[in-house]
C-alpha cells in the first residue's frame, strides 16, 4: 500500500545520496503532496494537480453515440467531453509542494 510505497520511496532517496533525482509519482494529489515529500525526502512530484473534466456544450448527440475514436471503451458522457488543466489547481499544487519541509538526507 501507500505506506510500503513511501518507505521504499525514502530507501530510494537515502540509496541515491543526491546523486541522482527520485520523483514520487502515482497518487500523488493536491491533499497528499506535502506529507509525501516531507516523509519520503524527495523534492519533486509528478501528480494530476491540475487536470480537470469539462462537459461538452455540444447540442447534437445522437442517439446511438457516434464516437470520434475509442469506440471499444468510450462512453457517450467519455465522447462529450474533454480533459483540461485548471492554472488554479496547479498553483495549489505548488504550493503544497513549496510549504513541505525541506528533504531530509541520512
Amino acid at each position: 500500500g501507500a505506506e510500503d510505497a513511501k518507505k521504499l520511496i525514502r530507501a530510494l532517496v537515502d540509496r541515491a545520496d543526491g546523486k541522482i533525482g527520485i520523483i514520487a509519482g502515482g497518487g500523488v494529489t493536491v491533499q497528499n503532496v506535502r506529507s509525501i515529500m516531507e516523509e519520503t525526502g524527495v523534492s519533486e512530484a509528478h501528480g494530476t494537480a491540475g487536470r480537470v473534466t469539462i462537459k461538452s456544450k455540444m447540442a447534437y448527440r445522437p442517439d446511438p453515440p457516434l464516437f470520434m475514436g475509442g469506440e471499444k471503451w468510450n462512453t457517450s458522457e467519455v465522447e462529450f467531453s474533454k480533459k483540461a488543466i485548471s492554472a488554479r489547481r496547479v498553483f495549489e499544487y505548488v504550493s503544497e509542494m513549496k510549504s513541505a519541509s525541506a528533504p531530509r538526507r541520512k
